[in-house]
């Protein structure tokens, strides 16, 4: 048809670059999609044929959606529309913490205040990944708004008819010339969202397409829930700088998320000791050998003195394969395991993520957990069934997916409760997508839970743990020091050690051991953890002060007559304090269970304590 049209468009004239072919008479009109019936047009010129339709009678953009359509937003939420509601300007910059909520935010922000100032407003989100995708149209669909996940030639009808409002695509396909924005919005009135933004710069191919889009869209969205970019000479496409940094219009961080109870509280678990490996080349092996903590020190610039020392070191910390698996992924593997235990003792369909480096890694530890007695996924970027692989173990309840390239943006599975960071990855965005998938309150039936704790492991790289201090204190260190080499078993770990808590009321506990707890110091801990407003999820060194602030610390010392209880005697007496306590406190019931063995054990009381929980954990 472009020869027999002389590369010309049949409408105005102009030559064809990327030439759309068109029904002369139309398909719904009883045309034939045929040779004879069809004719090539300019893409401005095929779009327009939407536009000719707007006096229609039922015409239906969003802004003349129902006022019934109901939003309940979060006070950050409320905040986050309010600040485009007051500014003037067509872009709004937003940071906000994985797992917070931006997608729902963001849809009632375009709703409620950006899509009422236009005419033909029309929604077109970006992101990165398929599975973003799915979260976009999902949700839209509560709110009656209905996104297209592709793009075809008689969009423009659509949205004039009401059948969408919008669109969701891949920076891929917009890279790829699949999108041609430039001509939607010759008659629309694009409001552009690029999800997880950090990813675009001047540099490379999606940044190019974003930037070429932004110059007739009427707003933008620039959302990210990770660290802008910050390589040298990259600049993030679309943004106003400011002292070399991306301007923002709006922020919303994980402690500021916590504090309301938005995202669950985090504790973090890290692993290191000795790691040995060697290295051929030229015929001569060569062997090496370094501690997590030693061969760290820093660079005028900011880097490390023994990088490419400290980068395998990380990489053999975490090799698994079906030979051969690190002592470190072992002991993460077995402490992860223990770990969901505990959570599935509360929330029966619990499970867990191991990111690995590979798919050969991946298999090999899914085989490992197998062989423990735990039922494990595998998940990789490779495997065509991916999606549905993800969307299975959603709604199972398999205990742990074992994931390469998966799962690090966008997946919501709220019953995830532990990750195993088994991966050499430094790269911080990457780091926070992952903890992300653990950062989404648990719900039966729509309420969340009491219990919303979730553990990450890792191991003690300083990288790692800089990205974990972000999101609270450490729980403590394993294996600092000593061991290492081999596979297999992994005997002779060390022992747990305390990494500090870092603040003034841990340092003022005071503990001589079982003779007894300083009362000075403990009421000196009490007003700083009063001041400071503990976290709930309270760490075992605090637990005699938690206990003192409710009076448990000097009632139980009298229970002398617990000695002779049996033990569903004093099963039932644990049940009658815990339910004191957690009335007196509002800690978590297994909290309160686990404050009345400590106190159990502490003085003797019970000898069914020395099996339970109070014998395995403490650290007296």
């Amino acid at each position: 048809m472009r020869r027999r049209d002389g590369n010309k468009c049949q409408s105005c004239g102009v030559e064809l670059q990327r030439p759309h072919a068109d029904h002369q008479t139309a398909f719904k009109n009883g045309g034939t999609t045929s040779f004879d019936n069809g004719q090539t047009l300019c893409a401005p010129c095929n779009l327009k044929k939407g536009a000719s339709h707007q006096e229609r009678a039922n015409r239906i953009f969003l802004n003349t959606l129902p006022d019934s359509l109901k939003w309940d937003l979060l006070p950050w939420q409320a905040r986050y529309v309010k600040a485009v509601a007051d500014s003037t300007a067509k872009q709004c910059a937003v940071n906000v913490c994985v797992g917070a909520g931006k997608t729902y935010g963001t849809l009632a922000a375009y709703l409620n205040v950006v899509s009422v100032k236009l005419d033909k407003p029309f929604l077109i989100v970006l992101a990165p990944l398929n599975n973003l995708i799915d979260g976009w149209v999902s949700t839209a669909a509560e709110h009656g708004i209905t996104l297209s996940r592709t793009y075809s030639l008689d969009l423009v009808e659509q949205a004039h008819n009401g059948a969408v409002h919008g669109l969701v695509i891949t920076y891929a396909a917009l890279g790829a010339n699949a999108l041609d924005l430039d001509a939607l919005s010759s008659v629309l009135d694009v409001v552009l969202v690029r999800d997880e933004c950090q990813s675009l710069t001047d540099t490379n191919t999606w940044g190019a397409a974003v930037d070429r889009a932004l110059d007739n869209v009427a707003y933008s969205f620039a959302l990210t829930g990770t660290p802008f970019r910050t390589v040298a000479g990259e600049l993030l496409t679309g943004f106003e700088y400011a002292n070399g940094r991306p301007v923002l219009d709006f922020s919303y961080t994980y402690p500021e998320a916590k504090a309301d109870n938005i995202v669950p509280p985090l504790a973090w678990h890290v692993t290191g000791r000795t790691v040995r490996w060697a290295k051929a080349r030229n015929g001569v092996v060569t062997e090496y050998s370094s501690t997590f903590g030693q061969d760290e020190e820093r660079t005028a610039s900011g880097g490390y003195k023994h990088e490419a020392l400290i980068n395998d070191r990380l990489r053999h910390a975490v090799y698994a394969s079906a030979e051969l698996t690190s002592p470190i992924a072992i002991d993460m593997l077995n402490d992860g395991v223990k770990e969901l235990a505990r959570y599935r003792s509360l929330q029966p369909n619990a499970g867990g993520i191991v990111f690995a480096d590979d798919i050969p890694a991946a298999r090999a530890l899914a085989s490992r957990l197998r062989a423990m007695g735990e039922s494990a996924v595998v998940v990789t970027s490779e495997d065509p069934d991916a999606r549905n692989i993800i969307r299975k173990f959603r709604k199972s309840d398999t205990r742990w997916v074992v994931s390469v390239g998966m799962l690090k943006e966008g997946t919501d599975i709220p019953r995830l409760r532990t990750a195993l960071l088994l991966t050499s990855t430094k790269a911080a965005r990457t780091l926070i997508q992952m903890i992300g998938r653990l950062l989404r309150l648990y719900r039966v039936n729509g309420v969340p839970v009491d219990y919303q704790d979730v553990s990450v492991f890792a191991v003690a790289d300083p990288r790692i743990i800089a990205i974990l201090s972000a999101f609270g204190e450490p729980v403590g260190q394993k294996g600092k020091g000593g061991g290492g080499g081999g596979g297999g078993g992994g005997n002779g770990r060390a022992e747990t050690v305390d990494v500090g808590a870092g603040d003034d009321a841990s340092r003022s506990l005071g503990f001589v051991g079982e003779s007894g707890v300083n009362e000075g110091d403990i009421a000196a801990a009490a007003n700083l953890l009063r001041s400071a407003q503990v976290e709930r999820d309270i760490r075992l060194e605090r637990v005699f002060v938690l206990a003192a602030l409710t009076g448990t610390y000097g009632a139980m010392e009298s229970d002398t007559h617990v000695r002779d209880m049996s033990l569903a005697d004093y099963d039932l007496y644990r049940e009658t304090k815990a339910s004191a306590l957690l009335a007196q406190t509002g800690f978590r019931l297994d909290e309160c269970r686990r404050i009345i063995d400590v106190f159990v054990r502490h003085h003797k009381l019970s000898r069914h304590v020395s099996r339970g929980v109070g014998a395995k954990l403490l650290p007296f």
